[in-house]
Formats: C-alpha cells, sequence, structure tokens
C-alpha cells in the first residue's frame, strides 16, 4: 500500500491537496492494547459470571444437583482452554482447526444455555434472550480479533502473503474463485498475488493465440502451445507450462546420460575384476613354480647326500678291510 511522505499533502480526487494525517504513535498504540485488553478482560468475566448464575440455574432446573455448581465452571474453562490453546498454536505457527471448532461449540453451546436459561424462552422473551446471548457473543468477537492478529502478525514476520481468496471475488466471480481457491489448496500456493499473476499471464496468452492463429487457433496453436491451459489444472504458470518440454528432454538426456554412466562403470569394474582374477591366476602359477623348484633342489641335495655317505660307508668299509689284511699279514 503506497503512502504519502511524512510531511506531504495528500492530493485527492478533485486535484485539491490536504494534509496528511498524522500517524499514530507508539505510546498511542500501547494505550489502545492496554485499553482493548482491560476491556476485553471486563467483558470475559461479566460474560462468565453472567454465564455462571444462567447456567447454574439452567443445570439445577434440569435435575444437576450439585453438580449444578461446576458445570458452567467445567463449560467456561473448557471455552478458555480450547481459545487459548487455539491462540498458542496459530502463534507457534501450528494451528489446529479442531480446538477452534470445539471452542465454538461449546460457544454455541453456552449461547443457547444462556438464551433458555430466561424466566421465559426466546419466543415469548426475544429481548431477554439476545441480551443473554451478547456477552459471549462478544467474548467470541474478542478471540477472534486476537487470533487475526497473532496470524497476520506472523504472516508479516515471515514475509508470507494472505492465501485467502477475498471476499469480493467470491460475489463477483464466484466460479473463477473457486477455481483460485481449489488450486491454492490443493498445490499448496499460499500467495494470492501470485496466483492472480498467473492468471492474469494465461489470459494475455489466450489472447496472444487468439491473434497469432485466428478461428480455430486452439488446433492450430499445437498441444506444445496449449500446455499452460492443460497444466493450469496442476498450478503451473504459462512459463512453467511451455518449459516442461525443455526440461522433460534435459531430464530424458540426463537419465541416458546416467545410464551410459552406469554400463561404463559397470564394464571398468568388469574389466577390473577380470584383471584382478588373471593377477591371482598368475600369482598361483608362479607359486607352484616356485614349490616345484623348492621341491626339485631339495631332491637334488637328499640324493647327493645319500651319494656321499654312501661313498663313505664304502671308504670305511675298503679301510676296514685294509687293516684285517695287514694284521693277518702280520700275524
Amino acid at each position: 500500500m503506497l503512502t504519502a511522505p511524512a510531511n506531504q499533502p495528500v492530493t485527492g480526487a478533485s486535484g485539491a491537496s490536504r494534509p496528511r494525517s498524522k500517524a499514530w504513535s507508539p505510546k498511542a498504540m500501547r494505550w489502545l492494547i492496554v485499553a482493548s485488553v482491560v476491556c476485553a478482560a471486563v467483558v470475559g468475566s461479566i460474560g462468565f459470571a453472567g454465564s455462571y448464575d444462567a447456567l447454574r440455574g439452567l443445570a439445577a432446573e434440569r435435575g444437576f444437583g450439585r453438580y449444578s455448581y461446576v458445570f458452567p465452571i467445567g463449560i467456561d474453562a473448557g471455552i478458555v482452554a480450547m481459545y487459548g490453546l487455539d491462540l498458542i498454536l496459530v502463534w507457534r505457527r501450528m494451528p489446529k482447526p479442531l480446538l477452534r471448532g470445539i471452542a465454538h461449540l461449546l460457544t454455541a453451546a453456552t449461547i443457547v444455555f444462556n438464551v433458555n436459561a430466561g424466566e421465559q424462552g426466546p419466543a415469548e422473551d426475544p429481548l431477554g434472550a439476545a441480551m443473554h446471548g451478547a456477552l459471549p457473543v462478544l467474548f467470541v468477537a474478542v478471540i477472534e480479533a486476537a487470533r487475526h492478529l497473532i496470524i497476520h502478525t506472523n504472516k508479516l514476520s515471515l514475509a508470507v502473503e494472505s492465501d485467502k481468496v477475498p471476499l469480493h471475488r467470491w460475489f463477483l466471480a464466484p466460479w473463477s474463485a473457486w477455481s483460485l481457491y481449489r488450486r491454492m489448496r490443493l498445490f499448496e500456493i499460499t500467495s494470492y498475488t501470485r496466483m492472480v499473476s498467473m492468471e492474469k499471464d494465461r489470459t494475455v496468452y489466450r489472447a496472444y493465440l487468439q491473434h497469432k492463429y485466428g478461428r480455430g487457433w486452439k488446433k492450430k496453436a499445437g498441444a506444445e502451445a496449449m500446455l499452460p491451459f492443460t497444466m493450469a489444472r496442476y498450478g503451473l504458470s504459462v512459463d512453467e507450462a511451455l518449459a516442461l518440454p525443455r526440461l522433460q528432454q534435459e531430464a530424458a538426456d540426463a537419465r541416458a546420460a546416467a545410464e551410459q554412466d552406469r554400463i561404463d562403470q559397470a564394464a571398468i569394474r568388469e574389466e577390473q575384476r577380470a584383471l584382478k582374477a588373471e593377477e591371482r591366476s598368475a600369482a598361483m602359477k608362479v607359486r607352484r613354480l616356485e614349490i616345484g623348484a623348492g621341491l626339485a633342489t631339495a631332491e637334488s641335495r637328499i640324493a647327493a647326500e645319500t651319494l656321499a655317505a654312501e661313498a663313505q660307508a664304502q671308504v670305511a668299509e675298503v679301510a676296514s678291510k685294509a687293516e684285517a689284511e695287514t694284521a693277518a699279514h702280520e700275524a
């Protein structure tokens, strides 16, 4: 929203300048907040006090007995707890609509109980019934105002745009508003401004195709040019829809390249496994040859030692025979 500078006059529709109203000071806003909180507390206190008396009398008439003294407290405490938890979860950006629904249901029940707690029914005394239901309605209004403040404060702090279709669009173009609301909810588009911009781009694109192809433009334009209208139901903009063929082709190329790379890597791994198997086979052959060579060497050494031992035995035998002959000759 555009505003005039602080000390500049604002020009009206007639062209005459008028002085710009001064902005509210933070101090004034703080006092306004304090006054609102105090008034809300007063409304809540009076409403709960009046509701307690009305509900206690109604419960006693309906045969609650001693339970009639705690029944109104349970109802009112449940309302405060549900609204309080709802506000806390909204503040923590974790809204739980069920809590709000239960709180509204309890409030509606309290209003009905209060309306029927008078001496006369709503049909006989509509003014009294309205007076009994006024304070609970005011309490709900205060809670809704606080909830609205918390939600929009969180959205402003997070730079989040409103995700609601404005009420005037529902009246002026209900079918279009429903279509926008449906797509925003289905595809989690949180910006109503962005959704409207997408619709404008699609309208301009339709006018461009009609101008370019003339009568029968839908058939002449071709399937690819009609993608923005086909993909509109899925929340895609004109640019996103027109970029789909290129993106799909790039994705297909990327998948083909990834598949080829996988095949190449598998071939490399297979070749590495084959090389390792050949290396293991060669190492086993070398080991066998080494074992055979060692065995042949051992056999040769053992044979040589055997021959040497036999030669020594023969020499010893000859020497002993010679000694025996010498001894016999001397004798």
